[in-house]
């Protein structure tokens, strides 16, 4: 869980690794991902997933993609993780429409 809540972008290793352990996660685990995925995609500045990761759309995906993987196993969580998507998805059509703007 340390190396999630480092700013050292990877994306996809990050999410390789936690959908290969997802398996061994207890509910703490779970909960303290949700924590770090939460703050650092609404935070604004520099430590935002978002502008870490060069493509939006596919760290959308991803976190989309593990927030479904944990809601499916701890169903305490599901609420949690659909606020956290609908955040998600809000941040990433926002985007959308910029480049689809331009």
């Amino acid at each position: 869980m340390n190396k999630v809540s480092d700013g050292a972008g990877m994306i996809e290793q990050k999410n390789y690794l936690i959908r290969h352990y997802m398996d061994f996660f207890q509910i703490r685990h779970a909960r303290l991902l949700l924590d770090i995925i939460e703050k650092r995609s609404t935070v604004a500045s520099k430590q935002n997933i978002f502008v870490q990761n060069f493509n939006v759309v596919k760290t959308g995906c991803l976190l989309i993609e593990m927030l479904e993987l944990l809601s499916q196993q701890f169903d305490q969580l599901k609420v949690r993780c659909k606020s956290i998507r609908t955040r998600i998805e809000d941040l990433v059509s926002k985007y959308m429409m910029q480049v689809s703007g331009e």
